[in-house]
């Protein structure tokens, strides 16, 4: 699973599903996190392995 910075704060996790992330100071929210277990496994995986906070998790599903 590939990680694009956009901007600044902003992050794309790029697969067959994409994750956002976007970070200020201390504290992190993944988008879009809930929709396929082993893809959030991955970018948690990534998350832990860099000096950054993941706070929370908004999901746009609208099933």
């Amino acid at each position: 699973m590939q990680m694009m910075q956009l901007n600044d704060n902003c992050y794309v996790f790029m697969s067959s599903v994409n994750v956002g992330f976007i970070h200020r100071e201390n504290q992190g929210m993944l988008i879009d996190a809930a929709i396929d277990r082993s893809a959030i496994r991955k970018v948690v995986r990534q998350l832990d392995e860099k000096p950054t906070y993941y706070t929370s998790a908004y999901n746009t599903c609208t099933c």
